[in-house]
C-alpha cells in the first residue's frame, strides 16, 4: 500500500524525487520540523507540489489509497494539524506555492497559500503601501491563518485576514480544482473562512488590501515583582480599561503574565498626542515601568511584533488552552484573585507559563457570527494560556492549564466558554463543537456534500456525520 502511494505520487509531481518524501527516503526524519514537539508525527508521505495541478493529482492520490490529508503552509498549528496531528497522513507542504501580485485598479494581492506572513506584509508594502489585517508572527503562513481566522494587530480596525478574502483557488477531496467566492461555490467561501482546512487545500488567495497605517505608537507598561494580589488588580484595572465600549478601534492592546510580572502592551494607530489622550497609563491603580515609542511607518511597526513573537515561533514541548469573555459576562473580581492565587501553584516541571489576554471586539463585532464559519464576532478578549517543559508535557502540567480554566469557568456554571481553532487544544474533547459553536450543523452538512470520505482530516476537524448527527 505504501508503495502503491508513493508511485501515484512521484507521477503526479513529474517523477521529482525530491518532491516526494516517504518513511523509506533518506531525508525523513530531516523533513519533519514539527512545531509542538509533545505531538511527535509520522506522516505516510510528505509532498512538496509548485502547482494547483499538482496538489490535485496528490490529494486524488491519497483518497485512491484511503489516505488522509491535510495542507501546510507554516507548521504553527499547536496540535501539528499541518501535519495531519496524527501518523499516517499524507501532508501538502505548499511551500513552493509563494507567488504575489497585487493589481493596482481593484486593490486587490494575490497571495500564494504557501507564503509567510511576514513576506506578505513586505510584498504588500511595497505595492503602494497596502496592507491586510494579520497576526504578529512573520513566520506563520498565510495558508492555515487565512482559513481558522487570522487575529492580530489590526483586527478591532479591520477584522481578521478571513474578513480580507475575496477570493480562492482550492482543490476538492475528488481534486477537482474550483474557485471559491460569494458568487462561486459560496457554501465553500462560508466554510473557508473559519474552517478551510476540513474541506479543501487553498493554493491561492485574492485578497483586498486596506491602506497601510502611517506608523503609530508603540507602547509596554510593565509591571514587576508583584504577587498574586498585585497582579489581581493589575488585571482588574485592565479589564474595567478594555470594557469600555468607547475605546478607540486604533488601540491594539494585551497583556501578558507571567510569575511575579504583566506587561501591558500593544499600538495605537494614531498620533502621540491621540495616544495619550486615551489614559491608558492612568487606568491602573499599580505605577508601571513606561516604554512609548513614535513609530514612523508600518513595516518598523511590525518589525516590533516580529522581535517580540521570535521565541513563539521556535519549536517547543508545550500545551495550551484558549477561552473567550463576553463584555456581558465580565470576570468578577473574585474571579480574578482565584485565578492569579490558583497561579502560585505552578508545578515544578513547567519550564514557564504565560497568559495572554487580548482585546478584540471592534470591527471583528461588526460582522454576524454567522457571516462566516468562524463564530466568534461578539468576544470582547481572550484570554490564552499556555506553559512549556523542557521536555514532553506531563500530566501535571496539563492538569495545570486545565484548572486555570476551571477557576473561570466554575464561577459561569451556566455559560458556555469557546476556544479559537487558532490556538488549538488537541486535548479538548468538544474540539468542534467550542471551536465552530452554532455554525457546526451547517459545517457538517457542507462537509457532508463535499468530503463525504473524511479526505480532509485532522484530529479535530469537522466531522462527517449523518443527517441525524451520527458519525458515521
Amino acid at each position: 500500500m505504501a508503495a502503491r502511494l508513493s508511485t501515484c505520487l512521484l507521477a503526479a509531481l513529474a517523477y521529482n524525487q525530491s518532491a516526494v518524501v516517504t518513511p523509506s527516503s533518506s531525508n525523513y526524519n530531516s523533513s519533519l520540523t514539527i512545531y509542538n514537539l509533545n505531538i511527535p508525527i509520522l506522516p505516510a508521505a510528505v509532498t512538496y507540489p509548485s502547482t494547483t495541478e499538482e496538489v490535485s493529482g496528490i490529494v486524488k492520490c491519497a483518497a485512491e489509497g484511503n489516505y488522509k490529508v491535510q495542507a501546510k503552509s507554516g507548521g504553527h498549528s499547536y496540535g501539528n494539524y499541518g501535519w495531519g496531528g496524527e501518523s499516517g497522513e499524507v501532508v501538502i507542504n505548499l511551500a513552493n506555492l509563494n507567488g504575489f501580485s497585487y493589481d493596482n485598479s481593484t486593490g486587490h494581492a494575490t497571495v500564494g497559500a504557501g507564503s509567510r506572513l511576514g513576506s506578505v506584509t513586505t510584498a504588500l508594502y511595497n505595492s503602494g503601501e497596502r496592507a491586510v489585517a494579520h497576526g504578529s508572527c512573520p513566520d506563520v503562513g498565510i495558508g492555515g491563518h487565512a482559513t481558522i481566522g487570522g487575529v492580530g494587530p489590526t483586527s478591532r480596525q479591520w477584522g481578521a485576514t478571513i474578513d480580507h478574502v475575496v477570493s480562492a483557488t482550492v482543490v476538492l477531496a475528488d481534486g477537482r480544482i474550483v474557485t471559491v467566492s460569494e458568487t462561486e461555490n459560496p457554501d465553500l467561501f462560508w466554510a473557508l473562512k473559519g474552517a478551510g482546512g476540513s474541506f479543501f487545500v487553498v493554493t491561492e488567495f485574492v485578497f483586498r488590501t486596506e491602506a497601510a497605517p502611517a506608523g503609530g505608537v508603540s507602547y509596554t507598561y510593565a509591571f514587576r515583582g508583584l504577587n498574586a494580589t498585585a497582579q489581581a488588580q493589575v488585571f482588574k484595572d485592565f479589564q474595567t480599561f478594555i470594557s469600555n465600549s468607547s475605546l478607540s478601534w486604533e488601540l491594539y492592546i494585551m497583556m501578558v503574565g507571567l510569575p511575579t510580572v504583566i506587561e501591558v502592551t500593544g499600538a495605537f494607530f494614531g498620533s502621540l498626542e491621540d495616544f495619550n489622550a486615551i489614559g491608558l497609563e492612568q487606568a491602573f491603580s499599580i505605577t508601571p515601568l513606561a516604554n512609548v515609542t513614535v513609530i514612523p511607518n508600518w513595516l518598523d511597526m511590525v518589525a516590533i511584533w516580529a522581535t517580540e513573537s521570535e521565541t513563539a515561533e521556535r519549536p517547543a514541548y508545550f500545551y495550551a488552552k484558549s477561552l473567550d469573555v463576553l463584555p456581558d459576562a465580565l470576570l468578577s473580581d473574585d474571579t480574578i484573585d482565584s485565578m492569579f492565587e490558583y497561579l502560585t501553584t505552578t508545578p515544578d516541571d513547567a519550564l514557564t507559563y504565560e497568559l495572554e489576554v487580548q482585546l478584540v471586539s471592534g470591527a471583528m463585532a461588526e460582522t454576524a457570527s454567522n457571516a462566516t464559519a468562524f463564530p466568534h464576532r461578539d468576544v470582547l478578549y481572550w484570554i490564552f494560556a499556555y506553559a512549556a517543559t523542557n521536555g514532553t508535557v506531563s500530566n501535571t502540567t496539563i492538569d495545570f492549564l486545565d484548572g486555570f480554566n476551571d477557576v473561570i469557568y466554575s464561577a459561569f456554571p451556566n455559560e458556555t466558554f469557546y476556544a479559537y481553532a487558532g490556538y488549538v487544544d488537541p486535548l479538548l474533547s468538544k474540539g468542534p463543537e467550542l471551536y465552530w459553536a452554532d455554525n457546526l450543523p451547517r459545517l457538517e452538512q457542507i462537509k457532508r456534500e463535499y468530503d463525504e470520505h473524511d479526505v480532509f482530516h485532522n484530529p479535530q476537524s469537522v466531522p462527517v456525520v449523518d443527517s441525524d448527527g451520527c458519525g458515521w
